[in-house]
């Protein structure tokens, strides 16, 4: 009896489905969405959604020199470490080049200020035995005449020294009020002031020896000058007493 009922149940069951189905047909009709500019702006300002592909600035010729100093790097580090291993230490040698560079530039930083600290030490000794090529009129006012006179014998420039033990006497004989030092003045002028005849004597024959030495250019060695200075001291020691 079940079975007379079993094909009218399948006949129903396969309307009621096909009539699911339609149902299901209408609803699912697709609707088109229309989208703005609006709704597109946070899209295009947010930077996780930015696919623009960057092309580098620099200039072909640099990419490819770059490039090829990095092929003849690793080329070197393949002949040093091995083939395996030359490409991790490159990139540890990449990473420490900058460290390195920056090493390198302070020490030749430090060796550039060394050099010229060194060179200024020099110029300003050079310049204090130089400053004898001056006039007379700037030196008489220097009171500084015993330490040029001591560079001068330090840079065995023993011309310039006597240069310097004359003009010490002419300032001596000025303080005691022996002369009266003038710019326009000469020696014999004031060999001429001087009225004690030892002192007088004395200057006259040191007056010839610096006119022979230092305007005739006349040279002066250790020897000369060792035999020389004692006459300068004798003639302090009668400023000194007159």
């Amino acid at each position: 009896m079940k079975h007379r009922f079993l094909p009218l149940y399948l006949l129903g069951h396969l309307v009621c489905t096909a009539q699911d189905s339609n149902t299901l047909a209408q609803d699912a009709e697709l609707h088109p969405v229309t989208i703005d500019e609006d709704d597109l702006a946070p899209f295009k300002e947010d930077p996780a959604f930015d696919y623009e592909l960057m092309t580098s600035p620099a200039p072909e010729w640099f990419l490819a020199l770059k490039n090829w100093l990095g092929n003849q790097l690793l080329k070197v580090f393949e002949w040093i470490f091995g083939l395996e291993r030359a490409s991790g230490a490159l990139s540890a040698f990449l990473e420490l080049l900058p460290y390195v560079l920056l090493v390198l530039l302070l020490t030749l930083v430090i060796r550039f200020f060394i050099k010229a600290n060194n060179r200024n030490i020099l110029q300003a000794k050079k310049n204090l035995s130089q400053v004898g090529l001056g006039s007379e009129e700037q030196l008489m006012q220097r009171p500084d005449l015993q330490a040029l006179l001591g560079a001068a014998m330090a840079d065995q420039d023993y011309r310039l020294a006597i240069r310097y033990h004359y003009l010490i006497s002419l300032q001596e004989m000025e303080q005691k009020g022996l002369i009266a030092w003038e710019r326009q003045k000469t020696n014999m002028d004031y060999l001429n002031e001087l009225t004690q005849p030892p002192l007088k004597a004395l200057f006259k024959k040191i007056t010839r020896w610096y006119d022979y030495i230092w305007y005739g250019d006349f040279p002066v060695d250790q020897k000369s000058y060792q035999q020389i200075t004692p006459v300068f001291s004798h003639l302090q020691d009668l400023i000194k007493n007159g």
